[in-house]
């Protein structure tokens, strides 16, 4: 059974397993009293404020939009992604530009048993840095990703890694875990070399005096452009040339003006979620408070390039015996997602599990859930056709597996479908489009389906 929490990036969602979900209270808000407890859930907060704060971030959201409205023209009239409905030739390039960006934020590269083992005496021995084309299939198109490739000693094996998107946002994730737990006085245990180690291995490979604080920073600041593994690299060499009390100020810099020079970016993300949601209603009003979130959170950073820090160093600051306490209160008050809070039991047990908020923002909680849920069942939905080149139709979804096309709330619904026809729920959610429900007792999934019927079906 997994005792770790996870963050769900497409739902922007924090899932606590049964051993952690009393962490969370809607009448008492966070539970940080335990310090390791208090970091792991930091590790997961982070991804989310990773999630919102930053261009990577902001590209995820705007690319698994894209999808989404492209994937409509996919659908026939009665709702199906049909094999007669095909894509003209610009939306089929939005979609493997989308699917580019997306893959880039998720690729995990292949991880030998070495890299699985916890400890700290990886050194790395060479590095190679590979460019290649965002869309492999139109090597003309000007974006980019890039690969770090690491050659690794480890115990005296020599073992090969690589440092992409998903590396440095876990080694970023990760250190400040670390921080936190030292910041108490604990000593954290070994994670994994990959891939938590391997962006401060190849750091301090390349900057050898450079401090973790500033590791933390350069995370940071890579991922306010476009390719951040090329960034991080580039960055780190600067570094390396620099007094260590130049660092920072240099890291601020740099990630004020990444974000100056990609304003027209942020702006055009809103106007797009403002074309994509002409009608005022629960999916529209999220979609559209999600990216004026992420324009307050991304000017936050033109002031506070590194807040998460400042958070930390706050926390410090405090008394220890309300430091927890306060610290739930900070993170509570500086953003928050949504948690999904496993339990024990039967899975198929009808509200088994529960989907909460911080009491600080309950009541706003409550007023947009239905739209966050209709939204993010939304994108589910649209992903399970995605196949990297294009969509599938319909009819392959039954060849997926089974965990993939389980409704992503199927524990914490509270529906009549989810109650009276649960194998819909649990292994074909789509199809409760198919199904008619009183007045008020449409489910999230089910809404979220009929908001990605085809934009001209006014039905």
């Amino acid at each position: 059974m997994k005792i770790s929490p996870s963050y769900l990036a497409d739902f922007m969602l924090i899932k606590l397993p049964p051993n952690l979900s009393h962490m969370v209270s809607t009448d008492d808000g966070l539970d940080l009293s335990n310090p390791f407890e208090a970091s792991l859930f930091l590790h997961e907060w982070a991804h989310y404020i990773h999630n919102i704060s930053t261009l990577n971030g902001m590209y995820l959201f705007s690319s698994m939009l894209t999808l989404w409205s492209d994937f409509r023209w996919k659908l026939d009239r009665n709702g199906s992604a049909s094999a007669d409905e095909k894509l003209h030739k610009g939306r089929i390039f939005n979609v493997l530009r989308a699917h580019g960006h997306i893959k880039k934020s998720r690729l995990t590269h292949p991880t030998p048993a070495l890299l699985e083992e916890r400890r700290f005496d990886a050194k790395v021995l060479s590095i190679g840095v590979i460019t290649a084309p965002l869309i492999p299939r139109l090597p003309r198109f000007q974006e980019r990703s890039t690969t770090i490739k690491l050659k690794l000693d480890v115990g005296g094996e020599k073992v090969d890694a690589a440092i992409g998107v998903v590396e440095i946002l876990e080694c970023l994730a990760y250190s400040l875990e670390e921080r936190y737990l030292r910041d108490q006085g604990e000593l954290p245990t070994a994670p994994k070399i990959a891939p938590y180690q391997l962006v401060s291995k190849f750091a301090q490979h390349i900057a050898p005096n450079i401090q973790s604080d500033d590791i933390i920073r350069v995370c940071i600041c890579s991922l306010q452009t476009a390719d951040p593994a090329l960034d991080l690299y580039q960055f780190l060499l600067v570094c390396s040339a620099k007094p260590l009390s130049e660092i920072r100020g240099y890291l601020e810099e740099q990630s004020r003006s990444a974000l100056k020079a990609n304003s027209d970016n942020i702006e055009n993300m809103l106007k797009m979620v403002q074309d994509l949601f002409p009608l005022v209603e629960p999916m529209a009003i999220t979609g559209c408070r999600l990216t004026l979130h992420m324009q307050t959170y991304l000017k936050r950073r033109q002031i506070h390039p590194f807040f998460e820090l400042e958070l930390l160093d706050d926390a410090k600051a405090l008394d220890e015996e309300v430091r927890s306490q306060l610290l739930g209160v900070m993170i509570a008050k500086s953003s928050v997602c949504r948690m999904y809070l496993t339990r024990n039991g039967d899975p198929d047990q009808v509200l088994r599990d529960d989907i909460a908020s911080f009491k600080y923002h309950k009541d706003l909680f409550r007023e947009l859930e239905f739209g966050y849920n209709k939204l993010h069942a939304s994108f589910h939905y649209t992903m399970l056709h995605l196949d990297g080149k294009a969509f599938r139709n319909e009819d392959s979804l039954a060849k997926l597996k089974s965990d993939a096309r389980i409704c992503p709330f199927y524990s914490a619904c509270p529906y009549d479908l989810r109650k009276n026809e649960p194998s819909i729920c649990k292994s074909t959610p789509w199809k409760s489009l198919s199904r008619t429900v009183s007045v008020g007792n449409s489910c999230w999934y089910r809404e979220g389906v009929r908001a990605t019927r085809r934009p001209d079906d006014e039905g």
